[in-house]
């Protein structure tokens, strides 16, 4: 980084980067870019109930964690798995 002596009364004025990582210097990782906040109003006892399964696991997860994976297990069980693709020759063809 580059710093420079302000000519006024001696102070450094070190600039920082905006839009890379100020620890190495590279780029932000492209899955920060690709995520959205969103709100989520969630009942108080849900909340309490969601609460108490987070304490309950044997390693410690924050909410936001738990929420993604119960996110992520309950479209896996939604939405249709993709076809296999074909590979060789069936039986019998």
């Amino acid at each position: 980084m580059s710093e420079r002596a302000a000519p006024t009364n001696g102070s450094t004025i070190t600039a920082l980067p905006s839009t890379r990582d100020r620890r190495r210097g590279r780029a932000k990782p492209a899955a920060r870019d690709a995520t959205r906040s969103v709100v989520l109003r969630v009942p108080t006892q849900l909340l309490a109930s969601l609460d108490e399964a987070v304490d309950r696991r044997s390693v410690r997860v924050p909410r936001h964690t738990w929420i993604l994976e119960a996110i992520a297990e309950k479209l896996a069980r939604e939405l249709p798995e993709p076809a296999p693709a074909a590979r060789g020759r069936r039986h019998g063809a």
